[in-house]
């Protein structure tokens, strides 16, 4: 249901989508999950019960907010307005959303306290939470953005095919160790040739000659190996 009366903006005993007005809004969302939009003026938020998002798309609004009962989100986003004020925010329930602005921890958040209150900061941006200390606030009252998958990694096997050599292996198989040739090996194993075609004796390809480099050889799976006549060039590893 999107409500669209004004100024008074009244939500259900439903999931609301409210959105505000230029105009001094009076917002009232009652029961159910909804998502609240402010959009300028002087606003008076009352969210009632529920699970209710709470987002500021005015930077040049006044916004005074009353989350209710449930475990409320209020979004900061670029649009966000620092002259915002939560009344009653429940630690350990309500929750500030700083995912769009690219904060990845409590690290890029700043706690100040106030005269019975404190003031979080948060790239720029400015809110209120009236009658919460600054020790009260943890990390746990943020929803912070994911952190960046790692980047792709290419491994040259040219540069394997020519490996020194104290990477022979001395039993039937040795780990590549961490760090060699300037990457993080992990399940990777250094096979003689004779040694990999009695241990994958149903193995569809037999090596000729050269050693072996294998993935998941603890499994008794390899799902990769080289030699010089396989026709792999390179291993592209990213992050899982």
């Amino acid at each position: 249901m999107r409500v669209t009366s004004t100024p008074l903006r009244l939500g259900s005993f439903g999931a609301d989508f409210i959105t505000g007005t230029s105009f001094n809004d009076y917002v009232f969302g009652f029961f159910g999950n909804d998502r609240i939009e402010l959009t300028g003026g002087v606003n008076r938020v009352f969210a009632g019960r529920g699970d209710d998002t709470i987002s500021v798309l005015d930077p040049q609004s006044t916004n005074i907010l009353f989350t209710g009962r449930g475990n409320d989100v209020i979004e900061i986003t670029d649009t966000f307005s620092s002259n915002t004020v939560v009344r009653d925010f429940e630690i350990g329930a309500d929750r500030i959303d700083v995912s769009a602005l690219g904060i990845t921890s409590i690290e890029g958040i700043t706690v100040l306290q106030q005269s019975g209150s404190v003031m979080i900061l948060a790239d720029g941006h400015e809110l209120t939470l009236d009658y919460v200390t600054r020790g009260q606030i943890t990390a746990g009252d943020f929803i912070f953005a994911e952190e960046p998958p790692e980047p792709v990694v290419v491994v040259d096997f040219e540069e394997l095919e020519n490996a020194p050599t104290e990477l022979d292996p001395v039993n039937h198989s040795d780990p590549l160790p961490e760090g060699y040739l300037g990457y993080t090996w992990t399940d990777f194993w250094l096979m003689e040739t004779d040694e990999f075609a009695d241990y994958f004796p149903d193995h569809s390809f037999v090596p000729q000659s050269g050693d072996n480099v294998i993935y998941g050889y603890i499994t008794g799976n390899p799902g990769i190996s080289r030699d010089t006549n396989f026709g792999i060039d390179s291993l592209y590893i990213g992050s899982a």
